[in-house]
């Protein structure tokens, strides 16, 4: 009798280690269920973040044939500010050449005004002035925080000298 007792507690006891084996090997599926869970629904919020993107782009493109008028407009405007500098100023001297190199830039013929063309090249001391603020333009003309700080440190100085102007004569 003692033999099959100990044979069905051996038993029970088998039964017992495959019951704990299966919940761990549960436990461990429900846990990769709620992981594959959570990248299905990430997958799905970047598919929905391409599709609008994807929107945006498409609404982009269809807004470009309607820009084409605004940019003739603009080299319209251009060219008729130029025949107003080219008709003001008919007569040769330094108001001629002014209107010249205005032209050049306007036109896109040239990119920049130089020293040589401003008759300063002699002018060792501004050369370095001169890169300083091209290189300077240049940031502005790429990046928006640049012209925000070039801005915000003329208005400051702007603010600073016209109150200094009311302090001194007005009070």
């Amino acid at each position: 009798m003692l033999s099959e007792n100990e044979a069905l507690r051996a038993k029970v006891d088998s039964l017992n280690s495959l019951v704990t084996s299966f919940g761990q090997k549960e436990t461990d599926l429900t846990n990769k269920v709620h992981s594959l869970k959570s990248l299905l629904s990430s997958s799905q919020q970047q598919e929905t973040e391409l599709k609008d993107k994807v929107k945006r782009m498409e609404s982009r493109l269809r807004c470009v044939p309607q820009e084409i008028p605004k940019q003739n407009a603009h080299a319209t405007q251009s060219a008729s500010v130029m025949s107003m500098l080219e008709g003001g100023y008919s007569g040769g001297g330094v108001g001629q050449i002014v209107v010249d190199v205005l032209k050049d830039i306007e036109l896109g013929e040239k990119s920049e005004v130089t020293l040589t063309d401003l008759g300063l090249s002699e002018l060792t001391s501004l050369k370095p002035v001169d890169k300083f603020l091209q290189l300077t333009s240049a940031l502005m003309t790429v990046r928006a925080d640049a012209r925000f700080l070039v801005f915000g440190l003329w208005s400051l100085c702007h603010c600073l000298y016209v109150l200094y102007l009311i302090y001194a004569h007005l009070i």
